[in-house]
């Protein structure tokens, strides 16, 4: 088992460490000891290449390498304020003390309670009606009660159109414009796949 990162887990591991997650991490730590029961040889800190692939003269090859946050192109998306939720959860990026987070979906929501519980200032930004779409009603019900709770600040129907140094500008579906003051923009809208070693 070969791993870029110098941990094993990927997703599961950055999910872990949000709030109300603590039962992915023991999960993981099953399947770790579980590997290491059966003596799977595991390559930490490995970056694949195809020619590393071609001279393992492997039986078979599984490609895992899961997905990567995916950018939309508007202005201001490369500036230095902005950075993507895997980097956040991850903590290798700086957070100011304000923070726009840019998508609704699960993992924008876990990254608002992550921020929340580290004192910063979270507003999310989201382009569908209600966030949460990709949550089951159930685990939905106790994100809207602790969201609430927090004070996290939640504009549905409303889509990122630029971001600047120090603020993001934001328009919702009525075409009504606003600017919203933003020390770090996060960007959990969408992802895709890491086939690098595909094809």
């Amino acid at each position: 088992l070969c791993e870029k990162e110098h941990s094993l887990g990927g997703q599961m591991s950055l999910s872990s460490k949000t709030p109300y997650r603590g039962e992915i991490g023991n999960l993981l730590n099953y399947h770790i000891s579980q590997m290491d029961k059966l003596g799977v040889k595991i390559s930490l800190g490995t970056d694949v290449t195809a020619e590393m692939v071609r001279l393992m003269e492997a039986d078979a090859i599984v490609v895992a390498t899961g997905s990567r946050p995916s950018s939309p192109i508007i202005p201001g998306i490369d500036g230095d304020n902005v950075v993507n939720v895997d980097d956040i959860l991850a903590e290798k990026a700086k957070v100011g003390q304000s923070v726009v987070i840019w998508g609704g979906k699960q993992i924008g929501l876990q990254a608002a309670e992550f921020l929340h519980e580290r004192g910063k200032t979270v507003t999310i930004v989201e382009e569908n009606r209600r966030v949460g779409k990709d949550i089951v009603t159930t685990e939905m019900m106790g994100f809207r009660r602790r969201l609430k709770d927090r004070q996290i600040n939640i504009l549905a129907n409303s889509k990122v159109t630029k971001i600047e140094p120090k603020s993001v500008v934001i328009v919702d579906n009525e075409g009504n414009e606003q600017t919203l003051m933003a020390d770090t923009v996060v960007i959990a809208v969408r992802r895709e796949s890491n086939n690098g070693l595909i094809g």
